[in-house]
């Protein structure tokens, strides 16, 4: 990793465990995939960007995942199935690689999300705003979605549960604090 750009690149392991950084530095580079590839039907192509970005535009073939669902999603899908991952970033990708890869399933190909560069080539793209459903968007905080749009409600209960965080931490969590 120093290296490759030294104290520059600990922004890219940020949240990651030490086994997944160690992987995401010296697993083999992802190889790409075109947007034909991803719209072929001998491909599964799973999209791996946030709930909300999947459910206003997405490839019409695709699954959404998330990498803390990903086992009950693709619960009924060969390991053998070849798969193109949709994704902002190979960086933003890697978590879901190293969770594929536990799971058994082949190495993805990556098509890097440019939803504007598919529809400028003409590719027709589905919008579904029910899915994923509410429940599996865990990555979104209905609640307080627009606590940024100077909604002072949503702020007041986006405050109140993130410091509501503070006591479900455990005594191990807490010792990582030097407040």
């Amino acid at each position: 990793m120093w290296l490759g750009g030294g104290e520059s690149q600990w922004h890219r392991v940020e949240g990651l465990s030490e086994r997944e950084a160690l992987y995401m530095f010296t697993a083999p580079k992802l190889l790409p995939a075109t947007l034909e590839e991803a719209l072929s039907p001998e491909a599964l192509c799973l999209d791996g960007r946030p709930s909300m970005l999947y459910r206003h535009a997405h490839l019409p073939n695709a699954r959404w995942v998330n990498r803390s669902l990903l086992e009950r999603q693709l619960a009924s899908i060969s390991r053998d199935q070849s798969l193109i991952l949709v994704a902002d970033s190979e960086t933003q990708a890697s978590g879901l690689v190293f969770s594929l890869d536990a799971l058994g399933f082949q190495r993805p190909r990556l098509l890097v999300a440019d939803v504007d560069e598919w529809q400028g080539n003409g590719a027709l793209l589905e919008s579904t705003p029910d899915l994923p459903s509410d429940d599996d968007c865990i990555d979104f905080l209905f609640f307080v979605h627009d606590r940024h749009d100077g909604n002072l409600e949503a702020s007041r209960r986006y405050l109140e549960w993130e410091t509501g965080l503070l006591e479900k931490m455990d005594d191990e969590e807490r010792g990582t604090f030097s407040i």
